[in-house]
């Protein structure tokens, strides 16, 4: 055998080689293909499941997470129903400079405020970061009914950060308090006019 007849049997073995390889990786990404393809009909046609979070109204603040500017809020939606009006809060924490717009059912109920600083730190006291302007906050009415809330982050300087939400139901006085301050509204009005 002359070296140009083994070179012609090494590249032909080679040619053999590459060949076998290169079909491998076409069934390989026919498979990969194929998932991806399954995946984006399951997704694209809502075969996947939703987890809703429930919420007990009037137990406290419910933590949350989130990412950067146009991500959800994790554990969404925040599912729970009122008999009466009630009261939706929600608030940044942690580093202030976050923002978020809340929807109820899919329809926006509007932002939270624009904090006034970036990278303050009041960690994970809900009470006090809903009432500090430096952190992005707004309360909420609801309407009896059930609701479904989300969340898309509008502002995000680190990426990442934590909030919380509240729901209560709207303090309505009891008839017995309105009788007592319509008394005493007639006394006051009853005593001017004696004086008079």
């Amino acid at each position: 055998m002359t070296n140009d007849q083994e070179l012609g049997t090494v590249a032909e073995a080679l040619g053999e080689i590459y060949f076998t390889s290169f079909q491998g990786e076409i069934e390989m990404f026919k498979k990969r293909l194929f998932a991806s393809a399954v995946l984006i009909i399951c997704f694209g046609f809502g075969m996947t499941q939703t987890h809703a979070t429930p919420i007990t109204v009037g137990s406290g603040w419910f933590e949350f997470t989130f990412g950067g500017v146009g991500s959800p809020f994790s554990n969404e939606p925040f599912t729970f129903s009122l008999a009466s009006a009630g009261s939706l809060k929600v608030t940044d924490a942690f580093l202030s400079g976050d923002q978020f717009e809340i929807l109820d059912n899919a329809v926006s109920l509007g932002d939270t405020s624009v904090p006034t600083t970036t990278g303050d730190q009041i960690w994970a006291d809900y009470d006090m970061a809903f009432t500090d302007l430096r952190w992005s906050s707004r309360e909420f009415s609801l309407g009896p009914g059930s609701h479904s809330i989300t969340g898309i982050t509008k502002l995000s300087p680190f990426g990442e950060g934590g909030a919380a939400l509240r729901v209560d139901l709207k303090q309505i006085p009891e008839p017995a308090s309105m009788l007592l301050i319509s008394i005493g509204l007639a006394g006051l009005g009853f005593t001017r006019r004696r004086r008079a």
